[in-house]
């Protein structure tokens, strides 16, 4: 069971210093996104970002072009 994400309103000088930036995403949020659980994200072949040893987030597009990638495999 995953828990639902909690999205923060930004103040517009935030917004406007992060639009266009590409989204990183947590283990949690790739794995609502797959529906799969949090753990199996760490094996999946997709490329990371390493923020620190235990600070690790996934580019949006990233995630998105796995996807793709699965269902044309299939």
């Amino acid at each position: 069971m995953t828990t639902p994400l909690i999205l923060v309103p930004l103040e517009s000088s935030e917004q406007e210093t992060l639009r266009g930036a590409p989204e990183l995403l947590m283990a949690k949020e790739v794995g609502a996104l797959l529906r799969i659980a949090t753990k199996k994200v760490y094996g999946l072949p997709v490329a990371r970002v390493e923020l620190s040893p235990r600070r690790v987030r996934w580019l949006r597009t990233d995630v998105l072009a796995y996807i793709r990638r699965q269902r044309h495999a299939a």
